[in-house]
This record gives structure tokens, sequence and C-alpha cells, in this order.
């Protein structure tokens, strides 16, 4: 019986025991006002008595109300502690449904060292000694458990894990701990799991249960295989691209070279206006641009497989200038354009990758050559900005006023799948080779037409 009810019955003790005092005297008063009345006693006595009465009446009636309201409150708190059972029984059976996928559910209040349990199921119930539902300490269920239902050589690891004290100092940085084991189940072994969750965000008290999860570990472990597979068919393949790539690019370049040579003397020995030169002048064209893809697809090759490294030499800016552009001549004069350079260095002759920094310059030359209309004009100029920790930095910009490269060809310079998309290849090695140097590609569309593409790279100096 709670103290709120025990307290409401010893008031209504000592009341009904005012009550029959009160009863008693007024019974008294009553006689002797009865003997004044007859004569036998004085005017004092009565008056006495008629004070008493009084007095006793009032009495009464005070034990009366109070009697009455302590009923009442006796009559409420029931009612509560009605309200408060039901609301405990039903919460009881909510969790007991929310825990029927566990064998077995335990509360821990850690600081009052007790154990309550919510679910056990029939296989724990089964297997565990027969005084198993009595109260114990907690350590004693999991060493029950330990003994009847986990392999002796798991046994130290699974009382190791499943220890209050270490449940405990998980929970203080997470709300959910989790332990995954192998125990017996029907003499075979089975995967099960232990969940440790707070209640009211304390590590002081916590829900435990242990759960058959063999199934659902074993489709985990069956797709994590599959997943392996695919990827190691996925590395071997794109391992065989790469080492065709490779293998073939030499016999690629070898007929090509053959074309190109067979061109350029085609072109030399006729008229410069003749239909032979100006195909001669395409083929040559074509094979510059068929070259200049082979390389882009084996240095991203090399990039994905982390194979693509930089080199470290001086050479000048204005030098490797002047190559792309003497690389690029049959192209824009094929079209009739005009490339306009504009060169403000102090330091001019820099340290890093000579043969990259052309690349990524023809580059961004091939693409505005491609943008522009036939006779138009294409602006580069190469800025040093700045000199910082040693190394000058530079601004690249080439601007083209042709055709404006569509929004998706542009997202597809800055995806890493840049093989697949087929757009842009030239640019999307650019984007690379300046992000390995530290650097940044910037390429916009123009509204008005043509793109600007800025190059954002820094380089140590020569003294």
């Amino acid at each position: 019986m709670k103290s709120t009810e025990k307290q409401a019955l010893k008031d209504t003790y000592v009341r009904t025991i005012a009550l029959a005092i009160a009863i008693f005297v007024w019974t008294v008063s009553v006689i002797l006002c009865s003997f004044a009345k007859a004569g036998f006693l004085s005017d004092k006595v009565i008056l006495v008595a008629v004070w008493g009465s009084i007095g006793t009446g009032l009495t009464l009636l005070s034990c009366i109300v109070a009697t009455i309201n302590a009923k009442r409150s006796v009559a409420n708190y029931k009612r509560e502690q009605l309200a408060k059972d039901f609301e405990q029984t039903e919460t009881l059976e909510i969790m007991q449904a929310v825990c029927s996928n566990y064998n077995a559910v335990y509360y821990l209040d850690m600081l009052k060292e007790e154990v309550k349990f919510i679910r056990i199921g029939n296989r724990i119930r089964s297997g565990m000694p027969e005084n198993f539902t009595e109260k114990h300490p907690f350590e004693w269920y999991i060493k029950a458990y330990c003994d009847r239902m986990i392999y002796e050589e798991n046994r130290a690891e699974f009382m190791e894990n499943v220890n209050p004290e270490l449940i405990r100092e998980k929970l203080k940085d997470r709300d959910v701990y989790v332990y995954n084991y192998i125990g017996d189940k029907n003499g075979e072994p089975n995967y099960f799991q232990m969940r440790a969750a707070k209640v009211n965000g304390s590590e002081n008290h916590f829900v435990l249960g242990f759960a058959d999860v063999n199934e659902e570990l074993k489709e985990s472990e069956s797709r994590e295989r599959m997943l392996r597979e695919a990827l190691e068919n996925v590395e071997n393949a794109n391992g065989a691209k790469n080492e065709f790539l490779s293998k073939m690019s030499g016999d690629l370049r070898s007929p090509l070279n053959v074309i190109v040579s067979s061109a350029a003397r085609i072109e030399a020995r006729a008229d410069k206006e003749s239909l032979t030169a100006a195909d001669a002048r395409k083929i040559i064209i074509a094979s510059d641009n068929l070259d200049t893809m082979i390389n882009d697809v084996l240095d991203i090759s090399a990039w994905r497989e982390g194979n693509l490294f930089l080199e470290n030499q001086l050479f000048a800016i204005n030098d490797a200038l002047n190559e792309v552009l003497a690389l690029l001549s049959k192209r824009t004069a094929n079209k009739g354009l005009k490339i306009e350079c504009t060169v403000q260095a102090v330091h001019e002759r820099i340290y890093g990758d000579a043969q990259k920094f052309i690349d990524m310059l023809r580059h961004i030359l091939c693409n505005a050559i491609e943008c522009s209309n036939d006779g138009g004009v294409i602006n580069v100029t190469i800025i040093e900005t700045q000199v910082l920790k040693g190394k000058a930095y530079f601004d690249i910009f080439v601007e083209d006023h042709g055709t404006t490269l569509e929004e998706a060809v542009i997202e597809s310079i800055f995806s890493d799948d840049v093989i697949e998309s087929g757009a842009a290849l030239g640019l999307s090695t650019t984007r690379i080779i300046a992000e390995m140097m530290s650097g940044k590609l910037v390429v916009t569309g123009k509204p008005e037409g043509g793109n600007a593409v800025k190059l954002y790279l820094s380089f140590e100096f020569e003294d």
C-alpha cells in the first residue's frame, strides 16, 4: 500500500475516534441538561452543560465534514492510482509489442542497481535456470545466458562487451550501442545482436535488447560480397582498359605519324591554292586532333590510377606560348583567325612542368579555335598578379567571340566522369592538371556569344 493511502486511512481512524469521543461528551451533556431541568443541579452546572453541548455539536459537525473529505481524498487517490496503473500497463504492452523481435529485453537503472524484465522469449525462458525470473544482479543474468547460449571460445569477448559499465561508457556520447556476436541456436552457430538504448537521455538508465539477426546479417554479407565482386570486376575492367590504351598508344601513333608526314610532303609539293594542298592541311589538322585526344585519354587514365605525375624544370612563359601558337598555326590559318597575345610578367622564367603547361594552353586555345567564327579574333592575356611566399601567381585569360558552350558541356568539364561524357575532353584534362598544380580553371559562356576561360596558376621563379 502506498504511503499516501496509508496516511489518508490513518487520518480517517483518528477522526473516527474523535467522533466517538464527541458523541460520548454530547450524550453526557444532554444527561446533565436533563438533570438540571429536573432541579437536581445548579444554574452554573446547567450553563456548563449547555456550552459543552454546543462545543460538542461543533466538534461533531467538523468530524463529520472531515470524514467526508477524507473519504473523497481516498476515492480520488484510488482513481488516480487506477489511471496510473492503466497507463503503465498500456506503456508496458506497447514496449512489449515494439520489442517483439527481441528474445530478451531488460531495463537497467545503474544508480539504483535495479534490473527489470520487459520481455523474456520462450527460447530464453526454456534454456535458463528455473530461478532466472527471480531478482538477481544483472551480471548474474548475463553469466547464466553466456554459460548456456555462447560458445566457450567466445564467452570472454561476450562478457566484456555486455558489461554494464562498458555499456554506460559507450552511451555517454551516443544514443545507441550495438554489439553483434555468435551464439548457439539449436546446436548451430547463429548471429545475435545486443542493442542498448538510453532512456530519457541518461546513460545511467538504458534498455537492453537481445535479438536474432542471423538472416539480416547473412543477407548483408551476401550484398557486401556481391558489391566487392562487382568492384573487383570494374577495377579489372579499368585495369584492362588502361593497359590496352597504354600498349595501343604507340601502335596508334605509328600509322598516325606516317599519315602526317605523308600529308606534309603532299602539301609541300602541291600548289598552295590547290584542293590537294587544302586536303593535305585538313589531314594534318585531323591527325593532330587525334594525337591530342590520345594524349588526353592516356593522361586521364593515368590520373584515375594515381599514376599522373608532374615534372619540375625551368622554362620561359613566352617560349611555351610561342610553341603553342606554332603548333596551332595551321588551324588558325584554316579558319582565318587572329590570336592577339598580351604577356605582363615580372618573372618570365619559372619552375614547373613545361609540357603540361603547353598542353593546358593548347587545350584552351583549341577550344577557342573550335568555337570561333571564321575570320574572328581570339584574345590571350597572361598577367602576373602577385608574388607570395616565394611563388609568382599568374592569371591566364583566353576569350573567343563565336559559339557559346552549352551548360551541360561546361558541367561535364568539371565532372570526374570526363571520359564517358566525351565532351570538351581537352578542357577536362586542363582542369585535372590545374588542380594537380594547386590551380583552378574557370569556364564561362558569354551571353553575347563566345566563351571566357580563366586559368589560375602559381610557380616558383628564377631569381
